[in-house]
């Protein structure tokens, strides 16, 4: 009985110096999670419909733009042209007579609005020299024969490559050296459906299956391009009472919260800021999800932001389709609240400014209904001996 009861003493003594552990250590004291029960007050709920101010802006131009991955296509008031170049051929090939040359296409996905026709396309040869780093879209844009060197069509079904014949001429030319290699220039005619391609950064790439003779001896050699990118132009305008976030186009949208009802120093639990999205406006393809940054912005001079400003990057925020998402505030807000930097405001933008094409298209603090504005709403917890 003696060794019981010793074994029952140490037991009941490790239990209560554990509790008594416990009833003086505190995690967060001030935290979200364990704030009920603890004597120190309960959670303050906020929430507030609309922001204090707010504007989108286009980072550079807001009619044109580039992409690194390849769209093709038109929809909802954009389209979008390839260019492609080849530029290892004369390399590659050297001392072969071009027998047939096939141009290659693997999609990625589509933006549709339940098209299920086939895209007329056209390839076209481009008749200037450009690169994907400096290149003026513009000007690449009036710089390609007219005459296509085929039409053909692709299928709305991104299960299979897209393939056109190439002229022999042209691409004996670009191995010869005979012909300037400017590459190819594709052009869609369609309504309410773009493609989305493999680009030269992806496997596969946009590529030339070449059959060739030499030595009198056939052969074959499947080229991928050196270089790719999509040209984008759009003639959307954004309505009053609507803000927008882009990929392609560069947008942003900037915004400044009323949050005076809560006290400096006051811990935030939890902050969001729910957006609410104009689906009929908007592009983005189903199953994908468009990236966004989160910036504390360092200036209220907001038209002249420059497109890579002093600021500094919280958060990302994904959306990906559906009528609303949101934007996680509360580190941010915590800041603000703390006086710990002036409120200037932040910046949503998309992640990559040329990656893609996305258009989310966020109603305003305008609109007549209220339960489409921005809304804010924050959970915060005051310390007990907090003087107001």
């Amino acid at each position: 009985m003696t060794g019981i009861t010793k074994t029952f003493r140490i037991i009941f003594l490790f239990i209560f110096a554990l509790v008594l552990y416990c009833s003086k250590s505190e995690k967060n004291p001030y935290g979200f999670e364990n704030i009920a029960g603890t004597g120190l007050g309960g959670v303050n709920h906020f929430v507030i419909n609309g922001t204090i101010s707010e504007k989108s802006v286009a980072f550079p131009e807001s009619d044109i733009g580039t992409s690194d991955d390849l769209l093709l296509g038109r929809i909802k008031e954009t389209e979008s042209a390839i260019l492609v170049k080849f530029g290892t051929l004369a390399e590659d090939l050297d001392s072969v007579i071009v027998k047939k040359a096939y141009f290659f296409l693997t999609p990625r996905y589509k933006i549709t609005d339940n098209s299920d026709s086939p895209m007329e396309v056209s390839i076209h040869r481009v008749t200037m020299a450009w690169d994907e780093e400096s290149i003026d879209p513009l000007t690449v844009l009036n710089n390609f024969d007219p005459d296509p060197i085929i039409s053909g069509q692709f299928s709305a079904d991104p299960a299979f490559d897209d393939t056109l014949l190439l002229d022999n001429n042209l691409v004996q030319g670009w191995i010869d050296s005979n012909i300037d290699n400017n590459g190819l220039l594709l052009v869609a005619q369609a309504d309410d459906y773009m493609g989305v391609y493999h680009s030269e950064e992806t496997i596969p790439p946009p590529r030339i299956k070449i059959i060739y003779e030499r030595q009198s001896v056939l052969d074959s050699s499947l080229v991928g391009a050196s270089e790719g990118l999509s040209i984008l132009q759009s003639n959307f305008q954004l309505p009053d009472q609507r803000l927008m976030v882009a990929s392609g186009f560069g947008y942003g949208s900037f915004f400044k919260l009323e949050y005076s009802v809560i006290p400096r120093n006051a811990t935030i639990n939890k902050a969001g800021l729910t957006l609410h999205v104009d689906t009929l406006l908007s592009i983005q393809p189903e199953n994908v999800f468009f990236e966004m940054s989160r910036l504390k912005a360092n200036t209220l001079d907001w038209e002249n932001f420059p497109t890579l400003a002093d600021t500094v990057t919280f958060d990302t925020t994904q959306y990906r389709g559906g009528e609303s998402f949101q934007v996680d505030m509360t580190f941010l807000l915590q800041d603000w609240v703390n006086r710990e930097g002036e409120d200037f405001g932040f910046r949503l933008a998309p992640l990559f400014l040329n990656r893609g094409l996305f258009r989310t298209v966020i109603f305003s603090s305008s609109v007549a209904d209220s339960l489409k504005r921005p809304q804010l709403e924050v959970f915060y917890t005051i310390p007990p001996d907090f003087d107001r």
